[in-house]
């Protein structure tokens, strides 16, 4: 009699348990997509702390365009998404409680521009008929050794 009630004392105490650390995540998840509804798979989603921007959580997108951040934390926290091509996308959350959050994100294409691309041909090898010349200095980098 004695050993069934600390079993069943020790299974409600680990139900207890796994409720109380399960009550106090928040989840955040939503969609990332650009400005034409697509989804942008991929790409990264940031918590931040607004003071410091040292990062919470971070998420990366699935391949649908779907994230999902968890944390513990409560307060105003900086919520960034970032990819490639994509100018970064920041906005004050305020995490209250146990309240879930539900927050879609749109990017806006970033357009990079270069000044210019040199392109500089170097052929080490040649063959004129039937010989084949070597350029040795474009073999010749410093750290040669002889055996």
């Amino acid at each position: 009699m004695n050993r069934r009630c600390i079993i069943r004392f020790l299974f409600v105490s680990v139900l207890f348990l796994v409720n109380f650390i399960v009550s106090g995540q928040v989840v955040i998840s939503g969609k990332v997509t650009d400005s034409i509804g697509k989804s942008i798979p991929y790409s990264q989603v940031l918590l931040k702390n607004p003071t410091s921007k040292s990062i919470v959580t971070y998420s990366l997108v699935n391949n649908t365009g779907e994230y999902k951040l968890t944390t513990s934390k409560t307060g105003i926290y900086l919520l960034d998404a970032r990819a490639l091509g994509f100018a970064t996308f920041s906005k004050e959350i305020n995490i209250v409680g146990n309240q879930n959050l539900s927050i879609n994100i749109v990017l806006r294409t970033k357009d990079y521009a270069i000044n210019e691309v040199v392109v500089v041909e170097n052929i080490p090898i040649t063959i004129k008929e039937d010989t084949v010349v070597y350029d040795v200095a474009s073999f010749v980098d410093g750290d040669e050794e002889v055996a």
